[in-house]
């Protein structure tokens, strides 16, 4: 056999690579460039992230995280009146008394907790100021025991809501205003007194009488409040699912408990609500078109969960 002479061995070996696609003369290599991701320079794309990320959300949202900056902020005067109007309605239902604390005791904090009502075009319709227990001051043992309420499935809240259309039944949301303030507290609770609370400066504390929010066992004291009330008027809860009440008979009603909201199916709806305002301050939401992040559609007789 004759051999390949160097030449003739180089021309095989780029036959062979050219043959076996390895080289493709249609590749374009380009130099690599850095991906432009903003072409206009702005204070927020020459911050650091961290800082970038503080200056967004204080723009987005001017609602003041603690009581110092709402007295700074330049709707100062609306916040105020928000808190006035809190401590009026806590003092209106005999919620604490003010007291001089024997020593040993420890006091639970409390901060005030602000929010802006939203319309849906944006617009602000309402500022509100909540005083709340800084739950995290509170000790096991002694300021609270049990505090974990039932919990609603929602797969339950599907089965009603197919169980009111097959049955004709309305459905209608109820709102409970100042939920926690209804329930009655088992422990001893004393509160210190917070910035915005200029009426009660001078005293050593405060003696609740009634759960307020933040309260570790606040959830589950209004849970047994409300419960023990929808028994008197009729209605058992379900076994499988105590977030559902029933009572069957003439007027049949359903409900399914949220926290401080319920879904109500009824073939009487109206009188039903007539009973729970005779108990409690309620907003009347009437035919509900949102639930726990669910778009409920009604129309007549059909329902239709988005």
């Amino acid at each position: 056999m004759e051999e390949n002479s160097p030449q003739d061995k180089s021309q095989v070996v780029v036959d062979e690579v050219h043959n076996s696609g390895a080289c493709d003369n249609s590749m374009t290599i380009r130099p690599h460039h850095p991906t432009l991701i903003s072409s206009n320079v702005t204070c927020y794309n020459t911050l650091p992230y961290n800082q970038r990320a503080e200056k967004h959300i204080t723009t987005i949202s001017e609602t003041p995280q603690t009581s110092q900056k709402a007295l700074k902020s330049p709707s100062k005067e609306a916040w105020i009146d928000a808190m006035s109007k809190e401590l009026e309605n806590m003092k209106h239902m005999k919620l604490w008394d003010m007291i001089v604390l024997d020593p040993g005791y420890k006091l639970v904090g409390t901060t005030w907790v602000f929010k802006r009502n939203k319309d849906h075009s944006n617009n602000i319709i309402a500022q509100m100021a909540r005083l709340c227990v800084q739950g995290f001051t509170q000790m096991p043992g002694i300021d609270f025991n049990k505090t974990f309420p039932p919990a609603g499935r929602f797969n339950s809240l599907c089965t009603l809501i197919a169980f009111a259309e097959e049955n004709s039944l309305d459905f209608h949301q109820v709102y409970f205003k100042s939920a926690f303030l209804n329930a009655p507290l088992t422990e001893t609770v004393y509160l210190s007194i917070t910035q915005g609370m200029n009426q009660y400066q001078g005293k050593k504390c405060l003696c609740l009488n009634e759960e307020i929010y933040g309260l570790k066992q606040a959830p589950l004291a209004w849970y047994k409040r409300l419960r023990d009330w929808l028994v008197t008027v009729g209605l058992k809860s379900c076994t499988l699912n105590l977030c559902v009440f029933f009572s069957s008979g003439k007027r049949a009603t359903w409900l399914y408990v949220h926290i401080d909201d319920i879904a109500t199916f009824s073939s009487n709806v109206e009188a039903f609500k007539l009973e729970i305002k005779q108990e409690f301050e309620i907003k009347d939401l009437g035919r509900s078109d949102l639930m726990l992040g669910v778009k409920i559609s009604q129309e007549s007789q059909n329902l239709t969960l988005d």
